[in-house]
């Protein structure tokens, strides 16, 4: 049995009911997300793949939004609660891409990493400093 995909009122449930976001705009996000959680790679339930699906949707959907910042209200304190995404972070950049992260095990943090590249510049006839001229 495959994962249930992400819809438009699944990524809505858990976006701040103030967003600007439009149908298309979340209709990309789950796009987008489909094709990391289709090639995620890792060994996870199919529910935790469609839980995945629709943080990693909402996450997307986050960076869409102009304003890239996600209130919520606190119970405790009475205050407001803001979360800016953070740029250069990737799946950590929001709350949902912290929790998609967390459902993952840490397998979507693996797949922000960047592959690790070595050039060399040298020439093609080498000098020994032991070498006398």
């Amino acid at each position: 049995m495959a994962y249930t995909p992400a819809e438009i009122a699944d990524v809505r449930g858990i976006l701040p009911t103030e967003t600007t976001l439009t149908d298309d705009q979340i209709t990309a996000a789950i796009a987008a997300a489909k094709c990391i959680v289709d090639n995620i790679g890792c060994d996870l339930s199919d529910e935790c793949l469609t839980q995945i699906h629709i943080y990693l949707s909402a996450h997307f959907a986050a960076v869409t939004e102009n304003t890239l910042s996600l209130s919520s209200e606190t119970d405790c304190c009475g205050g407001k609660v803001t979360y800016g995404f953070k740029f250069g972070e990737g799946v950590k950049g929001t709350p949902f891409g912290q929790m998609a992260n967390t459902l993952s095990g840490g397998c979507l943090a693996e797949l922000d990493k960047q592959p690790v590249g070595m050039f060399s510049i040298g020439s093609t006839g080498s000098v020994s400093p032991f070498e006398a001229n």
